[in-house]
Formats: structure tokens, C-alpha cells, sequence
């Protein structure tokens, strides 16, 4: 719906503002409710329906559903790879934000906001190796996975099937080493597509 939004209209419509709060960690992600999303849905498609979960966090249901695709069979499962990515990156974002505690600069990014952040991060807590490592592999894996449009390149699509669901299992639960906050932190990335990536 956000690409939608920026070709019909443009970033600056506040529809947009608002879904890329559910993309990014922002200063309102965590007070958009599933009927917000509804409004806009029904503002981009002239629809009227309403979910019956309208008061709903939209954050705590993202992390309902990344909980519960931990569970799933063994298989491709790309629309779980695709929660899992974002619920990654949320909880990513969030974890370093609180971290670096500058709202303000925060609020100034309008682009490249995972590597920026990440980036602050580095600075200013140099010896926080173990963190700094699932982040930088958060920030190079997600967004092809949460990006949908990459679909249309065969190396792609080719690498978000890749990605096993044997290693989201297995990295899920050594990234609670590292923090809780960040408890999915490795769940969208494989070990060889890391290897791939790092590559090219």
C-alpha cells in the first residue's frame, strides 16, 4: 500500500508517513491500530470494511505473527520470511534507538534510516561487538526480504527461498544472547545467503 500511495500521490501524504512507521521504528509505530490501517486501507481502495480487532496494536500483532511463524513447518514460507523481516527490523530499530536516546535526531532521518541509526550505533557503543554483528546483519539482509518489488529478479526471489527455516529456528534462539529486544534478530537470514551477500 505505501508504494501505492507514493506513485498516486506522494511521500508527503500522511497515509505514507504512517505506513512507513510500521516499516521503520518511529516516534508513533507503537500507537497505529489495526483500524488506522483500515482507514487507509479504505482511503487508497474506496473500501468500507472494518476488522473486529480495530483497537489492536499493530505493532504487538507484528510481533504475534513473527512469534507464530517461528512455529511453522519446514517449507519455502515466504510470507513468513517476509513477517519475520520486518518484525527484525522493527525490533532492530527500536533496540538501537533506545539505546542511542536522541529523539530528535531521530525524527530528522527521512531516508536510509537502519544504516543511519546503525551507523550512531557503532559510534557511540564501540564495544558492543556481539549487538553491533546481528545488527549489521540485520541491516544487510531485510530489506530485500520486506521489499516485494525485488521479487521480479530471478537472484531475488532465488535468495529469500534460500533463506531455511532450520537456521530461523537455530538463530532465533542464539540471538537472545545478545539482547531480548532483538530476540529476531537473526531469524531472516541464512548462513549461506549471509555468505552470498557478503561476496558480492
Amino acid at each position: 500500500m505505501r508504494n501505492l500511495i507514493e506513485y498516486t500521490k506522494d511521500e508527503s501524504d500522511p497515509d505514507y508517513s504512517r505506513l512507513t512507521s510500521l516499516l521503520h521504528w518511529k516516534a508513533d509505530s507503537d500507537q497505529i491500530t489495526v483500524a488506522e490501517l483500515d482507514a487507509i486501507y479504505g482511503r487508497l481502495f474506496f473500501g468500507a470494511g472494518q476488522s473486529v480487532n480495530g483497537t489492536d496494536s499493530l505493532l504487538n500483532l507484528i510481533d504475534t505473527e513473527a512469534t507464530a511463524c517461528l512455529q511453522a513447518p519446514d517449507g519455502i514460507n515466504f510470507e513468513n520470511k517476509v513477517v519475520l523481516a520486518i518484525a527484525t527490523r522493527l525490533q532492530a530499530e527500536k533496540y538501537m534507538a533506545a539505546k542511542i536516546n536522541d529523539a530528535a535526531w531521530l525524527a530528522s532521518i527521512d531516508g536510509n534510516q537502519t544504516p543511519l541509526i546503525l551507523k550512531r550505533y557503532c559510534q557511540e557503543f564501540p564495544t558492543e561487538a556481539a549487538a553491533i554483528q546481528i545488527l549489521k546483519r540485520v541491516t544487510l539482509m531485510t530489506p530485500e526480504n520486506i521489499h516485494l518489488n525485488s521479487f521480479s529478479t530471478s537472484r531475488s526471489s532465488t535468495r529469500l527461498i534460500s533463506i531455511c527455516d532450520a537456521c530461523i529456528h537455530r538463530w532465533s534462539h542464539f540471538s537472545k544472547r545478545v539482547d531480548q529486544a532483538v530476540h529476531y534478530a537473526l531469524t531472516s537470514m541464512s548462513t549461506s545467503s549471509m555468505h552470498v551477500c557478503l561476496a558480492e
